[in-house]
């Protein structure tokens, strides 16, 4: 079963995605997790705020970054040869 965060509703924008599994180019499910970023969040994220207007509205930082974030720290947990042979870290433009 996929892992899925999403950041709010609406149409998607953009994903990361980290697979993961033992086979090349079999990811295992269990391993696969995937952070969206819909539209609106996108849209309202990127309008034009002063830093410290962005920083009042959006403390925890840009979605698009902490979503990076997470994905690479995800992807860096699997990396153990004694339990899987691949991780892959993919970012998708919608």
């Amino acid at each position: 079963m996929s892992d899925i965060v999403s950041s709010g509703s609406g149409g998607l924008r953009c994903a990361w995605e980290v697979r993961a599994g033992i086979l090349p180019g079999r990811p295992m499910p269990e391993h696969t997790k995937r952070w969206f970023i819909t539209s609106e969040t996108w849209e309202l994220e990127n309008q034009q705020w002063s830093d410290e207007e962005f920083k009042k509205r959006f403390p925890e930082g840009s979605t698009f970054l902490r979503f990076q974030e997470l994905a690479h720290e995800y992807a860096k947990g699997l990396n153990d040869p004694r339990y899987l042979n691949w991780v892959s870290v993919e970012w998708l433009w919608y």
